[in-house]
């Protein structure tokens, strides 16, 4: 294993896949920016950090255009090869920063962007087909250890192995989410006609349940591949349709060929371009360090394993605690809507005043904490700290959280006892949280109380 996975391979695969990449960030950036990203995010008073990550500074809302810019040049420059490396980390680093300063940014696929951006920083990616070759011909190689394309693929599949993993439960198996998400798109060309069905959510479910449990080895492997290319165009291109969701699935049809092998690429593109030529076998090198790159490898493949399943190792439901669901490839396998009411109650007088949320929040970041139990103990510190500063040290918070999980009938979140701001929370939550309601998904088309 160590030995194949220092072998000497064809650099092009990682040349081609940097180029990719850089486009891939350099949109995703410009969506942001261009989009209501950079708006709201100035609107915004306070910012929700990951648990651990309170360290991590907010952007500074002046200036979040000239970062944007300053990001997106990065992303180019790390397209095109020039200071490959370091443009890279840049173009990580930045991105991590937007998504670490504030939960509310968080997307599955700028996470997948982070990860394959620290791969792509580590790895010969810019020895080739890059703007610092044509500077200093002396740097190119036209092979790599094999071991920097694999982790990359194996990146590439960690998104569908625990998408298809999170799906394992009977309320998608039961197209509960899925016959609400049908109901709302109706309307669209062409395949609205078929969402309108009966048994369409069931073949939808279990069609993405399938999809992402068959994806990576049908591409792996050639005699399934020509069927698992055209899926994946008519399933990415689907979810570009329903949801939206940037630049991620033509990003993935475009990594797709990663999974072909080494040789695929100099195969079928040397018939549309000039290609670097094929490497010699006197042009294979030996890694500098290849103990530290064994190591580094299977510290990331750890990594990459445990983190998506640590929820397993918390009392609850994931959907319903939320406790271990970032950073898990949950990807829309939910319907999660909540509503919370606050107040001040201030001791001496027995006087209850109702707190206007609006002062505190964007809108978008109130739907987000009415949903996540720990953004309301988060904002409760803030907000006790707040009321203490209006009406002194006799101001006590009343909240009250009502939560509804793909349809259900809406349920109290917190333990009736809770005192906010709970001030021994330890590091979990669940000890504070009512058990998921048994019912069934129900049919509720909005909330109501």
């Amino acid at each position: 294993m160590r030995t194949r996975l220092l072998s000497s391979q064809d650099a092009l695969p990682l040349a081609i896949f940097r180029i990719v990449f850089g486009l891939a960030g350099l949109a995703q950036v410009l969506f942001l920016w261009l989009g209501i990203w950079v708006q709201e995010y100035q609107a915004q008073r306070i910012h929700f950090k990951f648990y651990g990550f309170q360290w991590v500074p907010s952007l500074p809302a002046e200036y979040a255009s000239p970062i944007m810019f300053a990001i997106c040049a990065f992303a180019f420059l790390a397209a095109i090869g020039f200071l490959t490396r370091i443009s890279t980390f840049l173009f990580t680093a930045g991105l991590s920063w937007i998504v670490f300063s504030d939960i509310t940014a968080y997307q599955n696929h700028y996470y997948l962007l982070i990860l394959l951006g620290a791969l792509l920083t580590v790895s010969p990616a810019g020895r080739l087909l890059s703007i610092d070759v044509l500077i200093r011909p002396e740097r190119a190689r036209s092979t790599a250890p094999a071991i920097y394309r694999k982790l990359i693929v194996f990146q590439l599949a960690i998104p569908f192995v625990f998408g298809a993993v999170a799906k394992l439960n009977m309320d998608w198996l039961s197209a509960a989410p899925m016959s609400f998400w049908l109901k709302n798109r109706t309307g669209l060309p062409v395949i609205g006609h078929f969402f309108a069905l009966d048994w369409s959510p069931y073949v939808m479910a279990w069609g993405g349940l399938l999809f992402d449990a068959a994806i990576v080895p049908a591409l792996i492997w050639p005699r399934t591949r020509v069927a698992a290319i055209i899926a994946a165009l008519g399933f990415n291109t689907l979810n570009s349709v329903m949801w939206q969701i940037d630049v991620f699935p033509w990003f993935l049809m475009a990594s797709m060929p990663m999974f072909f092998g080494p040789d695929w690429f100099r195969r079928h593109l040397s018939r549309f371009a000039k290609l670097p030529p094929e490497p010699e076998e006197s042009s294979s090198q030996v890694p500098r360090n290849p103990r530290l790159l064994v190591a580094f490898g299977a510290i990331w493949v750890a990594f990459q394993v445990i983190v998506p399943l640590r929820h397993y190792a918390y009392p609850g439901n994931v959907l319903w605690t939320t406790e271990g669901y970032y950073f898990s490839w949950r990807m829309m396998e939910s319907i999660r809507w909540g509503q919370t009411h606050w107040s001040v109650l201030h001791v001496p007088s027995n006087h209850l005043g109702a707190i206007n949320l609006n002062h505190y929040l964007t809108p978008w970041q109130q739907a987000r904490m009415a949903v996540e139990p720990d953004l309301v103990v988060r904002f409760a510190e803030f907000l006790h700290k707040d009321m203490v500063r209006v009406h002194g040290p006799e101001a006590r918070l009343k909240v009250d959280v009502l939560v509804s999980l793909n349809r259900r009938q809406p349920a109290r979140i917190f333990k009736r006892h809770i005192r906010f701001p709970i001030t021994d929370r330890g590091f979990l939550l669940y000890p504070h949280l009512m058990p998921m309601p048994e019912t069934p998904p129900g049919e509720m088309d909005k909330m109501t109380y």
